[in-house]
């Protein structure tokens, strides 16, 4: 069925400048190799702590143990995250903090693959240690983003890196 109108498209001549000079931007600051590189690191942490902030949302069904004492101790996690996370963040510095608790959830699901025989309370402690180290993580990323890009050019260097990835997706479920 074909698409009768083009409202996506750019209609006038302005917004096709607008267009334009975005594309421009874009390609200005990632010609330069600090931007260029600051890009790619983010790209990396971007989809890394999206990925396993989610994950651990959509996994918590499947995990060992019971759903509701695993949840609970999830959003104990996320709240003593979110309290503590700001005077560590002051405390010893972006990268640092973003290091301790990356750790520390990289700990977690270290110790849910490697040991065999987990009692429900123990897949509980790892469910709470994985939101205690993710959610800083999600929130750092977020934060340092903005720090680094203008927000028109961090949402158009996000849009790109989502389509690629969708298109990376797509090809690797053919």
């Amino acid at each position: 069925m074909p698409i009768e109108s083009n409202e996506y498209l750019p209609r006038t001549e302005g917004e096709t400048q607008v267009l334009t000079s975005q594309l421009d931007m874009l390609k200005q600051h990632l010609a330069n190799p600090l931007e260029f590189r600051n890009f790619l690191i983010m790209i990396m942490l971007w989809v890394t702590v999206a990925f396993d902030f989610y994950l651990m949302g959509f996994y918590l069904s499947n995990m060992e143990g019971d759903v509701n004492t695993n949840s609970l101790f999830q959003g104990i996690g996320m709240i003593i995250a979110f309290a503590i996370s700001g005077t560590l963040i002051e405390k010893i510095g972006k990268q640092q903090a973003f290091r301790v608790f990356f750790g520390i959830c990289v700990i977690s699901s270290a110790l849910y693959v490697l040991v065999p025989n987990k009692s429900p309370l123990f897949i509980a402690i790892l469910a709470f240690m994985g939101r205690l180290g993710i959610c800083p993580c999600y929130s750092l990323t977020f934060l340092c983003s903005n720090q680094l890009f203008p927000a028109n050019l961090k949402t158009s260097m996000m849009l790109y890196v989502i389509l690629w990835l969708g298109v990376y997706v797509s090809w690797l479920l053919l």
